[in-house]
C-alpha cells in the first residue's frame, strides 16, 4: 500500500520521516487560504473519520447542515444505518453550555425533552430532594 503527499503552490513539509510528516504552516482543504490550523472548506459533509468505504465503512461525519447552517456530527455505519454517538465512554464530564461540567452531564440553561424523561430514584432540586 502507498500513500502520497501531493503539494502544489506554496507548501512547506518542514520535516518528513517514514509515515511522519510534519508542517508547521496552516493546512488548508477546499480552500487556498486556510486562517486556522486546519480549515477543511465545503458543502454539507465535510470531514468523513473512519474506514473509506461509502457502502460499508464505519464512519463519524462532520458538516453544517446546508438548508439552515447548524453544526452535525453524525455516527453511521454506511450500508447499514446510523449508530449510537458515546461522549467520553470512559468517563469524565459532558457540558452544554458550560466549560466547567460538574456532572456527568452539566447543561447550563434550560431543556426541552420531547419524548419520555426516566429519572432514578431521586430528584434535588438543589434545596428539595424527592425521593420517587
Amino acid at each position: 500500500m502507498s500513500y502520497q503527499l501531493q503539494i502544489t503552490g506554496l507548501g512547506f513539509i518542514n520535516s518528513l520521516e517514514g509515515n511522519v510528516a510534519y508542517i508547521s504552516q496552516k493546512i488548508g482543504i477546499g480552500t487556498t487560504a486556510p486562517f486556522s490550523s486546519l480549515q477543511v472548506v465545503g458543502t454539507g459533509q465535510v470531514v468523513t473519520i473512519g474506514e473509506a468505504s461509502n457502502t460499508a465503512g464505519k464512519q463519524l461525519l462532520f458538516g453544517v447542515n446546508v438548508t439552515d447552517g447548524h453544526g452535525e456530527i453524525q455516527s453511521v455505519w454506511q450500508g447499514t444505518g446510523y449508530t449510537a454517538l458515546a461522549l467520553q465512554p470512559n468517563g469524565g464530564f459532558t457540558g452544554i453550555g458550560t466549560i466547567y461540567p460538574s456532572k456527568t452531564l452539566d447543561v447550563a440553561g434550560t431543556g426541552k425533552f420531547s419524548g419520555q424523561l426516566t429519572l432514578g430514584s431521586t430528584i434535588t432540586n438543589g434545596t428539595f430532594t424527592y425521593t420517587l
